[in-house]
């Protein structure tokens, strides 16, 4: 079983890889009332772990994690995206 464990793909859930990986954390930052202010993964409630997007994250749920009227990254290709949040 051990054997299998270095060939699974990595980081594995609950294994030793997912504790030893850097996360991909994009820069991201929080607008209010025009006002930018750069957001770190601190600034999130989660674990910085190396599979978890956190584009998709700031997409998907970053204005319920952080009160903004927008929030905008940059993704994986370098382009920036902003979600509107009001």
């Amino acid at each position: 079983m051990a054997a299998v464990a270095f060939a699974d793909q990595r980081p594995a859930r609950y294994g030793w890889q997912m504790y030893s990986s850097m996360p991909n954390n994009p820069p991201a930052w929080s607008i209010n009332a025009g006002e930018e202010r750069e957001l770190s993964v601190s600034d999130l409630p989660v674990h910085g772990r190396a599979e978890i997007d956190y584009a998709a994250l700031l997409r998907d749920r970053g204005c319920d994690l952080v009160e903004a009227d927008a929030i905008r990254f940059e993704g994986a290709d370098g382009t920036l995206e902003t979600v509107e949040c009001r």
